[in-house]
């Protein structure tokens, strides 16, 4: 089985954050893939180092050797480690090997041109580039780094008292090839639920095309992508203050291309829909159904599928409330058995997809 470790933080004291940065042991070592070897006690060997992997870094690992991760995060035999070094040994890759303190963080390709968290955060300390905007909270996990900024001034009341605010994510994805990172986010003072804008924005795809720049024309770029994310959402705040009005459509229940526009798994959705009962049967309760998911969740890859999932159904309603109609036209329905959840397309062989509830 492959072994991996998470080291998550959260705190709103920027001096925390950089305590940690200027105390931690990180180092990166430039290597070919196949000069890496996998041990059956689940450590990386680098050199004279066996280190535990990050999520994270055995995500890249398994990518890197073109292994599927769930099947190798369950496999209890030998075979995943004959298959990781063989996978290895053929890898032709040159790696940027990222240490930090006992774990191996990151496996990236030497090309990548890293922006360190604290030229982010000295960045941040000019006011001029965030103006409007102040810290909620910067949040640490095995990708890197990243602050929540809010502005206290842009703010919508979807229903009596229930308050949200918008404002934006930055990060530097330090130990991934994606470098910087802006993201628009909704956050509702009631319960802390959170959206946050899909990874296929425009602003993101900007970003895409300077990561293996120097780190200043990276910066650069970044708070040009800020002032075109501040442009998109007041749009948001709008389609937040219809949800309130509009029925929770039931056919949703079977539709698997609503399911698609969000972006949700298959357990993914049908974990939302079952929470909706929690909820009012309107496209605000559902809303909230998917944010308080994330907000809830342990791992940052599901919290942000139930995030952008929110933000997308926020953003898209009108599409949302189409491609339901578009299924129940084409007959698809739902059937409910101790097994799970079943959806199939009436008149064809076959379902459409099957996941567990509970």
């Amino acid at each position: 089985m492959l072994t991996v470790t998470l080291n998550d933080s959260i705190g709103t004291n920027l001096s925390d954050l950089e305590s940690f940065i200027s105390k931690r042991d990180r180092e990166i070592f430039e290597m070919p893939a196949y000069y890496l070897s996998y041990t059956e006690e689940g450590l990386l060997n680098v050199g004279d180092l066996s280190l535990p992997l990050s999520k994270v870094a055995a995500e890249q690992l398994c990518g890197l050797t073109k292994i599927p991760f769930g099947w190798a995060s369950k496999t209890i035999d030998h075979s995943i480690f004959t298959a990781v070094n063989d996978g290895l040994a053929r890898s032709d890759k040159e790696l940027q090997v990222i240490k930090e303190d006992d774990r191996i963080v990151g496996l990236v390709s030497n090309e990548h041109i890293v922006v360190p968290p604290e030229m982010l955060l000295e960045s941040l300390a000019n006011i001029e580039k965030i103006e409007g905007l102040d810290l909620q909270h910067w949040r640490r996990d095995d990708r890197g780094v990243a602050f929540r900024l809010i502005s206290p001034n842009q703010t919508s009341q979807p229903k009596v008292g229930d308050i949200v605010q918008v404002g934006m994510d930055l990060a530097t994805w330090e130990n991934t090839d994606k470098g910087v990172y802006v993201a628009n986010v909704v956050n509702r003072l009631v319960c802390t639920n959170g959206a946050v804008s899909s990874d296929k924005s425009d602003f993101v795809r900007m970003l895409k095309s300077v990561r293996n720049d120097n780190p200043d024309e990276q910066l650069s770029t970044l708070f040009y992508a800020v002032e075109a994310a501040k442009e998109e959402i007041g749009f948001t705040l709008n389609s937040l203050g219809k949800l309130p009005e509009i029925e929770f459509p039931k056919g949703a229940f079977s539709s698997a291309r609503a399911r698609r526009l969000l972006g949700l798994s298959l357990n993914q959705w049908a974990m939302a829909l079952g929470t909706l009962s929690e909820e009012e049967e309107t496209l605000w309760g559902f809303y909230n159904a998917l944010t308080r998911i994330g907000r809830d969740s342990s791992t940052h890859t599901e919290r942000e599928a139930y995030e952008r999932a929110g933000f997308t159904l926020a953003n898209n309603y009108s599409d949302f409330l189409q491609l339901v109609g578009a299924s129940e036209e084409a007959g698809e329905y739902t059937y409910m058995g101790s097994g799970g959840m079943f959806n199939r397309l009436a008149g064809t062989r076959g379902y459409l997809f099957y996941c567990k509830i509970g």
